[in-house]
């Protein structure tokens, strides 16, 4: 038997939501401008996927003349050490689809001019995966660049201790407020 088996683990400590205020969210809007992950967070905020949602997107389950977007797919990566990257279902293997406000339907817009900038630019060396979000070749973009250039840009703005997660709460918060 298993002596470990009679002990209760301790409760993990859930972090606490910390979504962004109006001039924090303001200030994000104003560092992000030009940046290459620009449109990414600003999506983020606007729809409030998760992270690996926004990184597992693909182009076809985007409809630019409804305004939707269906979401079941999330970007992952293998646990071990130099772990490859791989689509699979969402976190509660549900799909959901989501009416997107015409401004979000710009910035997908704007993101698929710069990609098409981007294939053009690689040539060859491009990998067709029909990401939204890709790296300049193509590939999957690694979940730690992103994290990097947005922990980078929240210092910047005097919030180091926003998480990337904390856009999808920044988002909820401004749905709520709208009404």
């Amino acid at each position: 038997i298993n002596p470990a088996d009679a002990c209760k683990p301790p409760r993990a400590a859930k972090k606490e939501i910390a979504p962004l205020d109006e001039i924090h969210l303001s200030e994000f809007l104003k560092a992000i401008q030009g940046h290459p992950h620009e449109y990414l967070y600003q999506i983020a905020v606007f729809t409030g996927l998760r992270e690996g949602e926004l990184l597992g997107l693909t182009w076809d389950y985007l409809d630019f003349l409804s305004g939707t977007l269906l979401v079941k797919q999330q970007l992952r990566r293998h646990q071990q050490k130099g772990g490859t990257y791989y689509l699979t279902e969402t976190k509660n293997s549900k799909s959901r689809l989501i009416t997107l406000a015409p401004s979000v339907v710009r910035l997908f817009r704007l993101q698929k001019v710069k990609q098409n900038s981007q294939r053009l630019e690689a040539g060859d060396s491009w990998t067709e995966k029909n990401l939204v979000f890709s790296n300049s070749t193509g590939d999957f973009l690694s979940y730690r660049t992103v994290y990097d250039c947005f922990k980078r840009i929240m210092v910047k703005i005097g919030s180091p201790a926003t998480r990337f997660h904390d856009l999808r709460h920044t988002y909820a918060t401004l749905a709520i407020k709208s009404g």
